[in-house]
């Protein structure tokens, strides 16, 4: 073999392990910083009667905070329509992971 043609495969080398080096770095990195969301409900233990406090909450609470984002969409600029589409968005997540959480609780009361 050449020794220019050994550079080259030299230099492909160290290439292909600095490549390989900045993935592995990159996917710990990523790893260590997406935490795992937080459970509601947790170190808080069952309760039939609550649960359902909880959900009758949950719906009042859901109704407010639209009828708040609307209101204000209503006050401001209705041409602009950006910060109520990510209003809505947030409170649906948020009202889809509570409501899940309560299931979750009610199934696990059941099964007791």
């Amino acid at each position: 073999m050449k020794p220019a043609m050994r550079k080259e495969y030299f230099w492909a080398l160290i290439t292909l392990v600095i490549a390989i080096s900045l993935a592995f770095v990159l996917i710990n990195v990523v790893e260590r910083d997406a935490t795992p969301e937080e459970q509601l409900y947790q170190g808080v233990p069952l309760d039939a009667h609550l649960l359902g406090v909880d959900k009758d909450a949950l719906e009042l609470a859901y109704k407010d905070h639209l009828k708040l984002l609307f209101s204000v969409w209503l006050k401001d600029d209705i041409s602009t329509v950006q910060r109520i589409n990510n209003g809505l968005r947030n409170a649906r997540r948020a009202y889809a992971h509570a409501a899940e959480q309560i299931e979750r609780r009610e199934r696990a009361l059941k099964s007791k």
